[in-house]
């Protein structure tokens, strides 16, 4: 992946909508790195089948053919269960801190709300069901919609 990131030039300027979002979450330098990043995202989506997870692929990959934009979310049981087994101990204080930094870099970059579920084509609550069925699930939805 290093060596893709190194490879792979940046977006036109021109494709990301860029205006005031309010409260801005970076800088000129953020904003680069943002095109970048986006810009290595649809590379990839490119050339060939790939998951994403964040970066706000959903708004970088909208106008792709053959592109599904899924939320995945949990209750906070579940999540303070998985902070701390999955995530090295890791408190739903903290678990919650990162989802915030998720969703000032999603609203800024995509002047859209981290979340909304409009902005998806599945929201999935992991915390109802085991992690391989909701896969199988996840799986299931997209075959029927392809």
């Amino acid at each position: 992946m290093k060596e893709l990131e190194n490879t792979v030039e940046p977006m036109a300027m021109t494709y990301m909508p860029f205006h005031s979002f309010g409260n801005h979450a970076g800088g000129k330098s953020s904003s680069g790195m943002f095109i970048a990043e986006a810009g290595v995202i649809r590379r990839l989506a490119q050339d060939g089948p790939c998951v994403i997870l964040g970066r706000s692929a959903d708004y970088v990959l909208a106008d792709m053919p053959n592109h599904f934009a899924i939320f995945v979310c949990a209750d906070d049981k579940y999540r303070q269960q998985r902070g701390k087994d999955v995530y090295e101990g890791k408190t739903l204080k903290e678990l919650d801190r990162e989802n915030e930094k998720r969703a000032r870099y999603y609203n800024y970059y995509t002047g859209r709300k981290w979340g909304e579920p409009a902005n998806y084509d599945l929201v999935v609550n992991t915390g109802r069901a085991p992690l391989d069925k909701i896969a199988d699930a996840i799986i299931k939805y997209i075959d029927t919609l392809k």
